[in-house]
């Protein structure tokens, strides 16, 4: 054998095989023009011989758009430390409308459990994770855990409870999200074309007459307004140079938790923006492995 450029070694096995399964349909919700609309996730599933903790990803888009193939980064770290990481899709205004979006968020909770053997889930260990307007759901799925509430759909024998809790720069109480900015912004975040408006009333000019159309709708929209004794544990963090969702939005919905006495840890990330390059770090992905490790 000619041994010039010839190399011979062994490879130690340290990262697991991920398996991908796209485009499973979850759910069907009626929606402004269908009766029956799939709804789908994406899941990676790490290579097992035992059952493994679930992470539910929802990602942002100020509620007026969504696609369950982003943070693709992170997710996959999450799945090669052991988690299985489904990422879903949800309805959006101004078809649809608060709480369609948490319903749908509870439903994909349930078809986990459910199907949890096919995708060798933990259904006793299942966190959600959120981004944005993904935030303001995950935030919602958890402080509703213990609560029969926005349960609607297939599957209603399983619980949708979590464990844990991953709200990164998410919308607590939609009246503050400008709370740091400008009056002009914070003008504007109050008009009937507002992504605010349309999620809570839609397109319709007779009920959408802006943000505060309906204060005992809006008063219900607010997630802090639900937690209970039942509230898992949370991992909150915001950025800085964040110039769409003001700080205070986290900074009220950590505060709310502590005074109930729920666990909440809150991260100041100061050269983070509204998502982008530094959220995909070592050490944002670590804080969050490191959570809920110790949640599961």
């Amino acid at each position: 054998m000619i041994k010039e450029n010839y190399k011979e070694f062994e490879v130690a096995v340290k990262r697991p095989f991920i398996k991908t399964v796209s485009n499973i349909s979850y759910a069907q919700v009626p929606e402004l023009g269908q009766i029956n609309r799939d709804l789908k996730m994406n899941i990676l599933i790490p290579q097992s011989d035992i059952s493994m903790p679930v992470v539910v990803f929802v990602p942002g888009g100020r509620f007026l758009y969504v696609s369950n193939d982003s943070n693709i980064q992170n997710r996959l770290r999450l799945a090669e430390s052991g988690f299985v990481v489904a990422s879903i899709e949800y309805r959006l205004a101004p078809n649809s409308v608060y709480p369609s979006p948490v319903i749908d968020l509870k439903s994909a909770i349930r078809y986990l459990r459910a199907n949890a053997e096919i995708y060798n889930i933990n259904p006793e260990k299942i966190a959600v994770y959120g981004e944005s307007a993904g935030g303001y759901m995950a935030t919602f799925a958890g402080t509703t855990t213990g609560l029969d509430m926005f349960n609607e759909g297939r599957y209603l024998e399983y619980s949708s409870d979590v464990n844990a809790v991953i709200d990164l720069f998410g919308v607590t109480n939609l009246q503050t999200i400008d709370a740091d900015f400008s009056k002009i912004q914070q003008k504007y975040h109050k008009e009937p074309a507002s992504p605010e408006s349309l999620f809570l009333y839609g397109a319709d000019s007779q009920v959408n007459q802006g943000l505060e159309s309906n204060p005992s709708k809006l008063e219900k929209s607010n997630p802090i307004n639900y937690i209970t004794d039942k509230t898992p544990p949370f991992l909150i963090m915001h950025g800085g140079d964040d110039k769409i969702m003001s700080v205070a939005e986290s900074k009220q919905l950590h505060e709310a938790l502590c005074r109930n006495g729920i666990d909440s840890t809150f991260y100041f990330i100061k050269n983070a923006q509204h998502s982008g390059v530094v959220w995909e770090q070592d050490e944002i992905i670590n804080i969050m492995i490191d959570f809920l490790k110790r949640n599961f």
